[in-house]
């Protein structure tokens, strides 16, 4: 049973759509000649799947639709930014925000022609119609925001995995409809890889399908074909189609009524098709800075006699757990500088207890430029690969940059059909903004130079005691926030050692003792005055270290969090006094 609500849709009567489309004005007269015209066009249509008094009607419908245009401008779609961003309302968990969506509906009995749509958001039933005129698309539903329950022609989830709601694009009703919903905005470095959750539910009549794909032609729109279709429509500014911005399989931005696809399931005696819950991706790197327009279009059959509709769900969301396959970079498994590895993880195309396979590339860029492409072999099991780097056999490299930036594509197949790519990074600035930052060619060293103060300094008749008369301590904190293990080398050079100052001027000291530790990610450790007098193996009066001053030198591969605490007194333990100084880091 459908759990769709039906959000202020008044059935039998014209209905308002949301946000701030202007209502269409009164109906005007048809043309004396208006129904001789339309038999002539009815006429000339190859095998008609509706009745004339259907078409009739629909020509109707779509003579007051056009008439409205012409009489009220505001009512043509037309992409605005207005108050949208990137990301808005794109879970959808509670509803169809009109400020971060636009909406349109129109015909495609004569080809689509998007500024003769009309805009707005229509919410309503899947099956909603007037009941006098089939044919007036202005009482169906176009966008209809649903929660999470059963689509009631085929029984798919109405929403994506975990989500509580999503949105419904088209309806089951049929007669040459189209319908959009579209996100205007500007692209951002940090946003430019868009991924989405879309279903689909078509009939199939079994016409003609888009057409082929040819070298080096541009490819082809969906409505070259008869057969109902989804359509992800990237857009520029100007409204020109920007070539490879999403990929649902050989270079296709649409998907249509297709037994053919291993994703797509029938209803057992009945015309329909569909595709359960899948994620894409869409790819605005060379949008970066500019605006662009994301349409998602449903389309029914040209031939007038069936519908189409499709649910869109987690926009700016992540494709775990899609069925057809996902790629993911996996940064603890991977080193980020000189010789090393890149590990990517995966999920293969899966239906039933068949899997499909993935190929991944990586491409390795440098200020933009492509240095070369390194590739997997052809995957077919397990879940993760590691591509081997080595910064000084990448041709054309340039060590004067100090890094290179990265762009993984997992090219995901099941059997023979060609799936949509994921990708992580894009060009130019790969998976961190900003040139040459993902992978640095030489690994650097942080320096952290910290004094230490330790032991008792007595009471002395010589005047020349390094520290005047107390007891002194250290303690060092040494925390590795960072996602990878911290390699650390510590460095010991004394200038007083037991109560001797041996670099006292011009005497000058060098390192005295030397310790290595590996401190995994997200942890911490300390040197205090005890690891310091059992590095430097001085032996304890009494109760007492003797006086030892000096520099503990901390060098690792990854930036750390370096404090050192200091506290002290007089030789009665009176006077305690206490200091905290955090140590900044130098490149070594």
């Amino acid at each position: 049973m459908s759990t769709e609500k039906n959000c202020g849709c008044n059935k039998g009567s014209e209905s308002t759509p949301t946000g701030n489309t202007p209502p269409a004005p009164r109906p005007v007269p048809l043309p004396e000649d208006f129904e001789a015209k339309a038999r002539l066009r009815y006429e000339a249509i190859r095998n008609p799947e509706i009745s004339f008094q259907q078409f009739l009607g629909h020509k109707r419908a779509e003579f007051q639709r056009q008439k409205a245009l012409e009489k009220v401008a505001a009512l043509r779609y037309k992409p605005v930014i207005g108050t949208k961003t990137p990301c808005g309302n794109g879970d959808f968990e509670r509803n169809l925000n009109s400020a971060e969506w636009q909406g349109a509906y129109g015909s495609l009995e004569t080809g689509i022609i998007f500024s003769s749509l009309t805009a707005g958001l229509y919410p309503g039933g899947i099956d909603d119609k007037d009941p006098n005129d089939n044919e007036n698309q202005a009482l169906q539903a176009h966008q209809m925001w649903v929660s999470a329950g059963s689509d009631p022609k085929v029984g798919i989830p109405t929403t994506a995995p975990n989500s509580s709601g999503a949105v419904r694009i088209g309806n089951a009703v049929n007669g040459y409809g189209i319908e959009l919903l579209s996100k205007t905005f500007v692209v951002s470095a940090a946003q430019n890889l868009v991924r989405f959750w879309y279903a689909i539910v078509l009939e199939d009549p079994g016409h003609n399908p888009p057409a082929p794909i040819r070298p080096g032609q541009p490819i082809p729109l969906p409505t070259t074909g008869e057969q109902p279709f989804f359509w992800v429509r990237v857009t520029d500014v100007n409204g020109n189609i920007i070539p490879g911005a999403i990929d649902f399989g050989n270079g296709r931005d649409y998907v249509w009524a297709d037994l053919k696809n291993p994703f797509f399931q029938s209803v057992t005696g009945q015309a329909i098709v569909y595709k359960d819950w899948s994620c894409a991706q869409i790819d605005l790197s060379t949008q970066v800075g500019k605006e662009v327009t994301i349409e998602f279009i449903t389309g029914d059959c040209s031939q007038g006699g069936h519908w189409g509709y499709a649910y869109i769900d987690n926009f700016c969301g992540s494709c775990a757990g899609s069925p057809e396959g996902n790629l993911t970079y996996d940064a603890e498994a991977s080193t980020s500088c000189g010789a090393g590895q890149l590990c990517f993880n995966y999920t293969l195309p899966n239906k039933g207890t068949t899997t499909g396979s993935v190929t991944i590339s990586l491409d390795i860029y440098q200020n933009g430029q492509l240095l070369t492409t390194m590739l997997s072999p052809t995957l077919t099991s397990g879940n993760q690969f590691c591509f081997n780097i080595d910064p000084a056999t990448i041709p054309g490299i340039n060590p004067k940059l100090g890094g290179f930036d990265f762009v993984a594509t997992g090219d995901f197949d099941f059997g023979a059909t060609n799936l949509s790519p994921i990708k992580v990074g894009a060009k130019p600035d790969g998976v961190e903004p900003g040139l040459n930052n993902d992978y640095r060619i030489a690994c650097p060293r942080y320096s952290y130079s910290v004094k230490f103060v330790c032991g008792k300094q007595q009471e002395s008749e010589c005047g020349c005691s390094p520290v005047r008369p107390g007891v002194y301590a250290t303690e060092i904190n040494i925390h590795n926030y960072q996602s990878e293990e911290a390699v650390i080398e510590k460095r010991l050079i004394p200038v007083v050692l037991a109560d001797a100052p041996i670099g006292r001027e011009p005497r000058f000291v060098g390192t005295k003792a030397v310790d290595h530790i590996k401190l995994p990610p997200d942890s911490a450790t300390m040197d205090d005055c005890c690891r310091i007098a059992e590095l430097l193996q001085v032996t304890p009066s009494g109760a007492s270290m003797p006086l030892t001053i000096g520099f503990l030198e901390i060098i690792s591969n990854v930036e750390l969090n370096v404090t050192a605490v200091y506290t002290a007194s007089d030789l009665k333990s009176n006077g305690l006094t206490m200091e905290v100084e955090t140590i900044t880091p130098r490149l070594k």
